[in-house]
């Protein structure tokens, strides 16, 4: 069987769907993931939690990149639960993510290996529109 090389592209925060999808992946044999993008919001703060639940996970070598806070259009306001990240990221805890836009990491990696991965957008379509 082939390992499906994957970008998740994700809102990760409150709610607990982005998150159990990102450990999902994480033990999961048959995908390898290439890199995980935010977007929406705080998508600093986001690109933090992804990383932070990389790490519980084992998955020190996924990069996570931030990616597009505003939606395009910017004809609405971001909405926000107001306690992401509580609990969980003490002051941004020190964790790194990449300083390369999100975007230009998905364009990136998909025009640097034709056919061979994945999108897996799971929050809004933002990045994947600008990509």
């Amino acid at each position: 069987m082939s390992i499906n090389r994957v970008i998740i592209d994700t809102d990760v925060g409150s709610d607990i769907d982005d998150a159990m999808a990102l450990a999902l992946a994480m033990k999961s044999d048959d995908i390898c993931i290439e890199g995980v993008t935010t977007v929406y919001g705080d998508t600093n703060l986001r690109a933090k939690l992804a990383k932070k639940l990389l790490t519980l996970g084992n998955a020190h070598n996924v990069r996570v990149y931030a990616g597009i806070e505003q939606p395009l259009l910017h004809n609405r306001e971001v909405w926000m639960a107001g306690h992401e990240g509580d609990g969980v990221l003490d002051d941004y805890e020190m964790l790194e993510v990449e300083a390369e836009h999100g975007v230009d990491f998905i364009i990136r990696t998909i025009m640097g290996n034709p056919h061979e991965i994945t999108l897996i957008p799971i929050g809004p379509l933002t990045n994947i529109a600008a990509a």
